[in-house]
């Protein structure tokens, strides 16, 4: 089982080290430590790591070993890398006075509603966002 992305943030969210089976139990939402990083919410991730665990124990046909290692798998590929572009961002927004207040001046109503919809599971982090942050943020200063 391979754990490669590090949350470590400045704020105190990330996840488990210590992987996120113990003995037949699996470990989701916040016991697995998967607030996100940049909006502190936790429910959604709660929920979706639920999921992915009991699709982990159903394609495993109940076998332990198995399903571990498939959880493990889905998380890696699925929740683990969102929430590392979501400590990347964080780190950003946190650390960036001038930055974060420039977003919020000029997209504050777009960027709540832009979170809103990660909130609700609607959709997730840009998968290149530090193009698009290149790119609104030269249109913003150029304008």
């Amino acid at each position: 089982m391979k754990f490669k992305i590090s949350l470590r943030t400045n704020w105190g969210l990330n996840y488990r080290r210590d992987g996120f089976v113990k003995q037949n139990i699996f470990l989701i939402g916040d016991a697995a430590g998967f607030a996100d990083p940049l909006t502190a919410e936790g429910i959604s991730n709660s929920i979706y790591s639920g999921i992915l665990a009991a699709e982990a124990i159903v394609s495993s046909e109940m076998n332990l070993r198995t399903a571990a290692n498939n959880y493990n798998q889905f998380l890696n590929s699925k929740l683990l890398p969102k929430l590392s572009t979501g400590a990347q961002l964080a780190q950003l927004f946190y650390e960036q006075k001038k930055l974060r207040n420039l977003i919020l001046k000029r997209y504050g109503q777009r960027a709540a509603e832009i979170m809103t919809d990660i909130f609700m599971g609607e959709r997730s982090y840009p998968k290149d966002y530090k193009k698009s942050i290149k790119k609104r943020f030269k249109k913003a200063v150029l304008s």
